[in-house]
């Protein structure tokens, strides 16, 4: 659940979303013995860590039109504020993340481009690679219905697909996630469908 209130002439939004979150970690180390053992399943079932609680994300969104840019936002967000302690799983890490974007009026259609940096005091993890926080996206509105995505995630290409029907909302996204230690070294490659329905 989320909430956002203008403020400054709807120039400046702050909002809140709570989210509820069941989570599952699994922290060890196997030798290829272990792997090959027939109860290894089983094993990885037992070491299966469980948890769940309700976490607070802040933000806020500033238009910069006092300097002209109406269709320029700028936003800062901090997430994971409460309730990162998820019980015997991993915690969430709390982090701050920053973004800019941009609507450009193509007389058809629009086209948004966004440009986020992701754990802006990098408080996730050990992981200090720069390259691996950027986040560069655009958005182009074909048709009242269909939107055409394309971008960067952890220097890797991303695609994705929305249809908006009146009660109906289709997302088809692919991307790919870093799992080195840095931006470039081994992609896991990933594909998302999301289906969301409403009046």
């Amino acid at each position: 659940a989320g909430y956002a209130h203008p403020l400054l002439g709807e120039s400046l939004f702050i909002g809140a979303s709570l989210k509820y979150v069941f989570r599952q970690s699994l922290t060890q180390e196997y030798t290829v013995t272990d792997i090959v053992e027939s109860d290894f399943d089983e094993r990885v079932k037992d070491d299966l860590l469980d948890g769940n609680g309700a976490l607070l994300d802040l933000g806020v969104i500033y238009k910069l039109t006092i300097l002209g840019l109406a269709n320029t936002r700028v936003g800062l967000s901090a997430n994971n504020l409460i309730g990162s302690k998820l019980g015997d799983a991993q915690d969430m890490d709390d982090h701050v993340d920053i973004g800019i974007a941009q609507d450009l009026d193509l007389k058809a259609t629009k086209l948004t481009l966004a440009l986020d940096y992701v754990d802006l005091f990098s408080q996730i993890g050990e992981d200090n690679d720069p390259a691996k926080r950027i986040r560069f996206g655009a958005e182009i509105e074909l048709l009242k219905f269909l939107e055409l995505r394309a971008g960067i995630y952890q220097g890797y290409f991303t695609a994705g697909l929305g249809l908006d029907g009146k009660v109906v909302r289709l997302d088809l996204v692919t991307y790919a996630e870093e799992i080195g230690t840095y931006a470039g070294q081994r992609a896991d490659r990933r594909y998302s469908l999301r289906l969301v329905g409403g009046f």
